[in-house]
């Protein structure tokens, strides 16, 4: 998640053209990308790995959204069918990641105490 990997794979499918009743999906999915982005930024930031353990399942989640929207975006181009599933699912990912990126926003190094067992 940290290394760039998700993120690079992510950007060179940004490159390719989509239809145009399809552009706010793919608009939606640069918008999640570049919170993904500045989320992990902001985790990595920290120079902290256990608050990066934290919050990597979170990271994860996050770019899964994105690559499976990304996928289900692509699959419409060969098959009209796939439109009515990449929308519900990019819009629910997008709110979902939206979550997970507040979470990650507001929680800091010190509230990890909080989640451990005593």
């Amino acid at each position: 998640v940290t290394t760039g990997v998700f993120l690079t794979w992510i950007r060179e499918r940004e490159q390719v053209q989509v239809e145009p009743d399809m552009e706010f999906l793919k608009s939606i999915l640069i918008e999640m990308t570049n919170q993904y982005e500045e989320t992990v930024n902001r985790v990595n930031s920290e120079s902290n790995g256990e608050y990066l353990d934290f919050h990597a399942r979170r990271l994860v989640e996050m770019a899964g959204n994105i690559v499976m929207g990304y996928l289900l975006l692509h699959d419409s181009l060969r098959n009209n069918e796939f439109k009515h599933s990449a929308n519900i699912f990019i819009k629910n990912g997008h709110t979902q990641n939206m979550e997970k990126s507040h979470f990650i926003e507001h929680s800091e190094i010190k509230d990890l105490g909080i989640y451990k067992f005593v």
